[in-house]
């Protein structure tokens, strides 16, 4: 019973960062990022979001998101880097918000996760 609680509360708790990370806050999409480079119960790790979040982070001023970058990238294959580049190039202009098409990504990540 306390291990399907603390299960519900991390995924209450990851949905209330996503949510605010898909509007924008950089703590909350620093706060991602941390999440996917690592996975937790209830989340499977990906290298990719987590850099693009990362990146986004760094770039809205979050200077300790560039040092993740750095550990980050050695982690990662060249392809996973490939396709982390690729993201970054579709994002939206100086505000550096993601295109609702990466955040969709989560989305279907978290379903996926869901239906296992």
């Amino acid at each position: 019973m306390m291990m399907q609680w603390l299960i519900h509360y991390e995924n209450k708790g990851f949905r209330y960062i996503y949510s605010l990370a898909e509007k924008g806050d950089r703590d909350s999409q620093f706060q991602l990022a941390s999440i996917y480079e690592t996975g937790n119960k209830t989340i499977e790790p990906d290298l990719i979001l987590s850099y693009v979040l990362y990146f986004i982070a760094e770039k809205k001023g979050i200077k300790k998101a560039k040092n993740c970058l750095e550990h980050l990238m050695p982690k990662m294959t060249l392809t996973q880097w490939e396709e982390a580049q690729n993201i970054i190039s579709q994002l939206h202009g100086s505000e550096l918000t993601p295109k609702p098409s990466i955040f969709a990504r989560l989305r279907d990540l978290i379903i996926k996760k869901k239906s296992l």
